[in-house]
């Protein structure tokens, strides 16, 4: 007719067996983790992911590719105004036969041996401003490189400190439904004998749901932070990424390249400005077409019949052409660019 509850002293056994066992549990858990687990997942600390988007990302890859060609031309533009030589063996062979049969032993053969060298010393005055744009041009990508690698640097510190919070907040909210999974286990057996209220378990229950949700909604923040993270990186968005590190601490004052200049100045600003030097340089380049081409060379001949060749000749030549119908188109291209 009664039911025969427990002692008090007996639940009590119990409950603090259950905490102490659920406390021995966890902790044993949380060392596992902070001795394997940091290590085992291969997570990235901010240098790690530093050095992955300098050399994986494919936008600072390609801005490093025009950066680079944009040296290879201003290369190219300054050495094709400085002076030129050229050197050409020649060898010609050729046959004399007399008409006079008293004369005629046979055909002669004459070999003629002889060295051509060749200067160019100077082209004219529009290369002169083409060198000038493509110098100014290769300051512009560098300065491209330098902003795409600045904002890069504050994405990849926004992504990776989104991240670590998602991580951290993810492994809090675990904690905290482990706690209350075992809280759930500590009141039902409490309900069962008889020595709490309905209430209470409905409650306890209702938290532990709430928790198992919003760990769910954590892990979708946290593929959207490796998402988000994994592209800057370069590598594949479907990939698992963890991330180490600490908010006390932080992150260098470096951007992506390592590079301290672009920190000193607005990479913005700077962009602008050599764009628009370049622009100048661009207007010259179109005006040159109203200068006169100048092209001055020297050629130094050394020739003979017999080898080594004895006789040597040199000459110079002085080339000047002056636009004079083309001044209309002339004026009407610089007019557009000026515009421009």
């Amino acid at each position: 007719m009664f039911q025969q509850l427990p002692h008090p002293w007996s639940m009590c056994r119990k409950r603090r067996l259950i905490q102490f066992l659920n406390t021995l549990f966890w902790c044993s858990g949380g060392v596992a983790l902070c001795v394997f687990g940091a290590r085992a997942d291969g997570a990235l600390d901010w240098n790690a992911c530093v050095r992955e988007v300098s050399e994986n990302n494919p936008s600072l890859a390609s801005f490093r590719a025009s950066e680079r060609a944009a040296l290879s031309e201003a290369k190219a533009s300054i050495l094709r105004h400085m002076p030129s030589a050229g050197f050409v063996y020649e060898k010609d062979q050729s046959e004399v036969i007399f008409p006079d049969a008293f004369l005629n032993t046979g055909p002669s053969r004459i070999d003629r041996h002889g060295w051509r060298g060749g200067l160019n010393l100077f082209s004219g005055f529009g290369i002169l401003a083409a060198n000038r744009a493509s110098i100014s041009n290769l300051r512009r990508s560098r300065e491209e490189t330098r902003r795409v690698s600045a904002q890069l640097r504050f994405d990849l510190r926004e992504a990776f400190y989104r991240l670590l919070l998602v991580q951290k907040r993810s492994e809090l909210l675990a904690e905290i439904t482990r706690r209350l999974d075992s809280d759930v286990s500590i009141v039902e057996i409490r309900f069962n004998a008889g020595l709490a209220p309905r209430w209470s378990l409905l409650s306890v229950r209702a938290q532990a749901a709430e928790a198992k949700w919003r760990i769910q909604e954590s892990e979708l923040a946290l593929r959207a932070g490796e998402r988000r993270l994994a592209s800057i990186l370069g590598g594949e968005s479907g990939e698992s990424i963890r991330v180490s590190g600490d908010f006390d601490s932080a992150p260098p004052p470096g951007d992506v390249d390592s590079n301290a200049d672009s920190l000193q100045r607005n990479p913005e600003i700077a962009f602008r400005e050599e764009t628009l030097r370049l622009a100048r340089d661009q207007v010259a380049i179109a005006r040159s077409g109203f200068w006169p081409t100048v092209n001055l060379s020297g050629q130094y001949l050394w020739q003979d019949s017999q080898w080594p060749p004895r006789i040597r000749t040199w000459t110079v030549g002085l080339g000047v052409h002056l636009p004079v119908f083309s001044a209309p188109r002339n004026y009407y291209r610089v007019f557009c660019i000026s515009s421009g």
